[in-house]
């Protein structure tokens, strides 16, 4: 710890990432903040968001550039199907659900995703990332409804499904799950009045009066997100989000946790 704090006192480095446990983020972007830094953290960026709310108010009152690390928020099928909702060549979107599922993965007695204190969980580790699509593509913030999960250990959730519903009217889905005996899933489907989005390895699958699979580019998600983050602080044109949307997110995994009757992250 005292290497951190040397690092951050360090008058040559303007900007640090922060990549530790989950219930560690807060303590050391708060720090950094403190010694003038600008913070890049890794997901999720605080256990709740009552913390995030903290963070938020902190990264304000300095004046630095506070953004996690929600890299596949830059994958392209994200603004793409963000940009086909928005068009209404579709109809209107009636219902959105996203699946993030890992199979099941060795991991140490001791390891923080496997305890709540420390911000343990697939609705906030593998989640984070759904719920971050789920907002971005609808362009609205969803409620959510109920949600159900299996259990790893003791308040420890090893797969979760939330059911979601949008202010616009169309129901939502979540899936994600980082500890169970299924195949990997990772996609995005939408369902309109007059068609449907999928994604699949070929592409974005748009059926509808004008059908087509619309072709993704393959970039590195993470040196887009680290572009952005420098454009940021450097004061440039940028598509890193305001640190509220990660408020919005947190505020969303909160609910999900409740719903499932499982307590919020980062409470013993």
């Amino acid at each position: 710890m005292d290497g951190y704090q040397s690092l951050l006192a360090d008058p040559e480095v303007d900007a640090v990432y922060i990549p530790l446990p989950n219930h560690l983020h807060k303590e050391w972007v708060l720090r950094a903040l403190d010694m003038g830094k600008h913070v890049l953290c890794e997901k999720p960026l605080t256990c709740n968001a009552e913390e995030a709310r903290e963070l938020m108010a902190k990264a304000s009152q300095s004046n630095r550039i506070v953004a996690e690390g929600l890299h596949l928020q830059y994958l392209p099928f994200v603004a793409k199907a963000r940009a086909i909702v928005q068009s209404g060549e579709l109809g209107k979107m009636e219902h959105l659900e996203a699946h993030l599922m890992i199979p099941w993965a060795p991991m140490a007695k001791d390891d923080f995703r496997l305890d709540p204190a420390r911000g343990g969980g697939a609705g906030i580790d593998v989640g984070c990332y759904g719920v971050n699509m789920l907002r971005r593509i609808a362009g609205e913030e969803p409620t959510v409804v109920a949600a159900r999960c299996g259990l790893a250990r003791p308040q420890v959730d090893r797969w979760m499904k939330a059911k979601l519903e949008f202010a616009g009217g169309a129901t939502g889905f979540l899936g994600c799950g980082f500890r169970g005996f299924y195949l990997p899933r990772f996609d995005i489907v939408i369902r309109f009045t007059n068609g449907s989005v999928r994604r699949t390895r070929a592409g974005l699958e748009v059926k509808g009066l004008n059908a087509r699979v619309e072709q993704l580019d393959r970039i590195s998600t993470l040196e887009v997100q680290l572009r952005e983050f420098a454009h940021a602080v450097l004061g440039r044109k940028t598509r890193l989000p305001p640190l509220l949307d990660s408020v919005q997110n947190m505020t969303v995994i909160d609910a999900m946790y409740a719903a499932a009757g499982l307590k919020r992250r980062g409470d013993a």
